[in-house]
C-alpha cells in the first residue's frame, strides 16, 4: 500500500465525517480554506512488521503506518464538537484504501500546545492514529 493512498483515504474520510476542510500537512494560516475549523493529516512513521529473515531485512507483510491528526476549531465549543465527531468516526475500526481494508487504532486525544503562538492554533487537539493492513 502506498503512503499517498493512505493519506488520501484518511483525508477523504475525515472531510466527510467532520464536514470541514482537511489539509495534508500543517495548515498555512492565511491561505484560503486554511482557517478553523480545519483538520490536518501528517505522516508520522512507518514500521514494517513480520518475522525477520536471518541476514536480511524484515519480510514485507503486515505493515503499520502512524499518522498525526490535528483538529483546530474557532473556539472551545467548536473544538469539542470536532473532537466528538472524531471520536464518533473512530468508532469504526477499518477504512478502505484502494480496495484493501486497513485497521485503525488510537490511544487518546490530547490538547495541542502551539509552538508558534498562532491565534488559529489556540483551540486545537491532536491524536496519533495507527493504520495497519496486510499486503
Amino acid at each position: 500500500m502506498a503512503l499517498r493512498q493512505i493519506l488520501d483515504a484518511l483525508s477523504g474520510e475525515l472531510a466527510t465525517a467532520l464536514g470541514c476542510s482537511v489539509v495534508k500537512g500543517l495548515p498555512s494560516w492565511g491561505r484560503p480554506g486554511q482557517s478553523p475549523p480545519v483538520v490536518a493529516v501528517l505522516f508520522a512513521g512507518w514500521e514494517p512488521s513480520g518475522p525477520p529473515r536471518i541476514g536480511a531485512s524484515r519480510l514485507q507483510g503486515i505493515t503499520q503506518t502512524d499518522w498525526q491528526i490535528y483538529v483546530f476549531g474557532r473556539n472551545e465549543a467548536e473544538l469539542l464538537d470536532l473532537i466528538d465527531k472524531v471520536t464518533s468516526w473512530l468508532s469504526q475500526t477499518e477504512i478502505g484504501v484502494n480496495g484493501e481494508r486497513m485497521r485503525l487504532q488510537v490511544f487518546g486525544i490530547s490538547r495541542y500546545e502551539s509552538q508558534t503562538g498562532a491565534q488559529q492554533e489556540q483551540y486545537g487537539a491532536f491524536l496519533t492514529l495507527s493504520v495497519t493492513g496486510e499486503r
